[in-house]
């Protein structure tokens, strides 16, 4: 066998190699995203974006602006970013969820008293 033939050979099976490990990753997140889904179901994670309480509604727009930003700027935000913004302690959990957009329909601002208004943001979504 010549050379070139054995460097082509190495070439098609590294390329089969790489293809076959980036398979294998592509799985392995998609087992570990159904995963998390599984283990998130009726936990209280995704129900506490519904007590987010401020004291008056420009209050809460100001804060969907900030997780917007962060949106902007890194391309998602993380539960872990908002929780951090409204000084709530983080859990390992909180860095795996968050939001690639929040779009305006999607957000509510409830009054719950005279003096309490609730942001309600979307369910979060598994991110990676």
């Amino acid at each position: 066998m010549t050379t070139r033939k054995i460097s082509e050979v190495l070439i098609a099976v590294y390329g089969l190699i790489y293809a076959v490990d980036r398979l294998e990753k592509i799985l392995n997140d998609e087992a570990r995203r159904r995963e998390f889904k599984r283990n998130m179901r009726g936990k209280t994670l995704y129900t506490d974006f519904e007590r987010l309480m401020f004291y008056d509604k420009d209050s809460a727009l100001r804060f969907l602006n900030k997780i917007r930003d962060t949106i902007d700027r890194q391309g998602y935000a993380t539960a872990a970013d908002v929780y951090v913004m409204y000084d709530v302690p983080v859990t390992k959990y909180d860095t795996k969820i968050g939001w690639y957009a929040i779009y305006s329909d999607q957000v509510r601002i409830r009054k719950v008293s005279k003096h309490s208004y609730r942001l309600i943001l979307p369910r979060p979504e598994y991110l990676y």
